[in-house]
């Protein structure tokens, strides 16, 4: 293998049904001739399919902490990869795989769907912005409670660092239930496989809402007003010089832009880390530390917290001093 081959990861639990697919994974990739590292993990008393989808974040982290120079696919363990075609092999963005739903690129977006990516298979590159899009979830993922699987880490990290990451997005063709083969046709290379067990748990873990909907749009814009009209409460009060430099702080951190609607669209905080963050900025405007603190806490409990949020961190905490 040549420092740049790329490297497929999965896990399995010692059930019957994964333990065999797990095999079978095994077997397909050593007859492609691809590095692969596919484990069997033990299944901790208590867990449910939730709390087991879940560990693919921290270990696919580890994988990618572990080879810190190379691509490094997941698939998951009852899928199946006929082929790797070079065009994926070698992947030049940041991020490779499958639109939610193996949809067409003519319904690319949240027009309909919570989420963007299918994760059951895609690359990451070795590239910053790849690993920092695995490490913000898998830092997610550790600290946070809620009961999700690893959809929800993923949609997180991928909304927090969307704006900086290019990607690409496999057809749909390369599903071979969809693939139509044809005269230039690209040959469908990957099976999809499903354990059954995705209706059973929808609506007991935690979904996203749509980005740019109507209810979401209109909390975002009562938490700018809110915002903007305490910011200029705050600077009226302030004397000319020091309102001057808060201003410039403002401006340049991104929080004029997040106020007034100008910066971030679809990334930008919205129900339950846009009330945190709102609060945030009111406590801190009002000089009451523990409840600045408190409405942090609730922040990062939340979500990944984006640079944006960490610009407005940052100009609440000049409000507080």
């Amino acid at each position: 293998m040549t420092e740049t081959a790329p490297i497929v990861c999965s896990f399995h639990t010692p059930d019957t049904y994964y333990r065999e697919h797990g095999e079978r994974q095994r077997a397909a990739l050593e007859r492609q001739g691809l590095e692969h590292d596919v484990r069997e993990l033990p299944k901790d008393p208590g867990q449910d399919w939730a709390d087991i989808c879940r560990r693919k974040i921290a270990f696919l982290a580890e994988v990618c902490e572990a080879n810190p120079d190379r691509r490094v696919f997941w698939i998951d363990v009852d899928c199946t990869l006929l082929e790797m075609p070079e065009w994926v092999r070698q992947f030049s963005a940041d991020l490779v795989g499958f639109q939610r739903g193996f949809a067409s690129p003519l319904s690319i977006g949240y027009e309909r769907r919570t989420r963007f990516w299918e994760p059951c298979f895609f690359g990451i590159s070795p590239s910053p912005s790849g690993r920092r899009f695995i490490a913000d979830a898998a830092a997610l993922e550790r600290a946070s409670s809620v009961k999700a699987t690893d959809d929800y880490f993923f949609e997180e990290a991928w909304r927090a660092n969307a704006e900086r990451m290019s990607f690409q997005v496999i057809p749909s063709a390369a599903v071979v239930s969809r693939g139509v083969v044809g005269a230039g046709a690209e040959r469908p290379f990957f099976v999809f496989g499903s354990s059954g067990q995705v209706e059973e748990f929808k609506g007991r873990v935690v979904q996203h809402d749509r980005v740019g909907g109507v209810a979401g749009a209109a909390l975002a814009a009562r938490v700018r007003r809110a915002g903007l009209a305490a910011a200029k409460r705050t600077e009226r009060a302030l004397p000319p010089g020091p309102a001057r430099s808060l201003r410039r702080l403002a401006d340049s951190a991104g929080v004029t832009g997040a106020l007034t609607g100008t910066g971030r669209g679809a990334g930008a905080a919205g129900g339950e880390r846009g009330a945190a963050l709102a609060a945030v900025m009111a406590a801190s405007q009002a000089g009451d530390a523990p409840a600045a603190a408190a409405a942090r806490a609730r922040l990062e409990a939340a979500g990944v917290v984006t640079d944006a949020d960490r610009a407005t961190l940052e100009a609440a905490g000049a409000f507080l001093h």
